[in-house]
């Protein structure tokens, strides 16, 4: 108890002395955690006042809320996180995606997946591919439509994960050659191209889940 509080001491402090960063609260949420302090890292958070406190930290403690299997804590911290506009990696989302997968909550993992689409829909450069959906992104959306009953829906998660492999291997052969310009002085003026997702609709739109 008494180590809890030193962290949430130094944590404060390095606030105040504007000397924190992602990676300070990060290291906070986890002591804490650990410390069985769970509500005092929730506390930390809320004390943030909506600051953007980078990936590294978002998903630190949405990793937190997954070791205690605690649904709806992990939801409402995700909620707060997109309503502060916080930047969130891959990992934020899919921390949600197995708590959900835990719960038989099929059609939540699937919210999920198509929230990290339009993230990296919008996001530029090389942020696309720190929020795109993953192989354990597309696992748990299959183990959680076989549990759920939901074989039907296999085959266009099927085509979702192969338009998606294609438009990766696009993408890298579009980045190949210019580089190869820019490395020669020639500079480029294609944009980013499709990133790492499928370009198709929401999965699954418009039939019922």
């Amino acid at each position: 108890m008494g180590h809890a509080h030193e962290v949430s001491r130094l944590l404060t402090l390095q606030v105040a002395a504007g000397l924190s960063n992602e990676h300070t609260y990060a290291t906070a949420f986890k002591a804490l955690h650990r410390a069985g302090r769970l509500g005092m890292a929730l506390a930390a958070f809320d004390e943030a006042s909506g600051r953007d406190l980078g990936p590294i930290a978002c998903s630190t403690l949405l990793h937190c809320a997954t070791l205690e299997r605690n649904l709806k804590l992990a939801w409402q911290l995700f909620d707060a996180m997109v309503a502060h506009q916080m930047k969130l990696n891959r990992y934020s989302y899919n921390f949600i995606a197995h708590l959900a997968s835990l719960n038989g909550a099929f059609d939540d993992i699937v919210l999920v997946y198509n929230m990290m689409k339009d993230a990296a829909s919008a996001a530029t450069g090389g942020g696309a591919a720190s929020c795109s959906p993953d192989s354990c992104t597309y696992s748990l959306l299959v183990r959680a439509a076989v549990a759920s009953g939901r074989g039907e829906l296999l085959p266009a998660l099927w085509n979702e994960m192969v338009a998606a492999r294609r438009a990766a291997e696009r993408a890298l052969g579009r980045l190949r050659p210019l580089a190869a310009r820019v490395a020669a002085g020639g500079g480029g003026g294609e944009g980013g191209g499709e990133g790492w997702m499928s370009t198709e609709g929401p999965l699954w739109a418009g039939k019922g889940g």
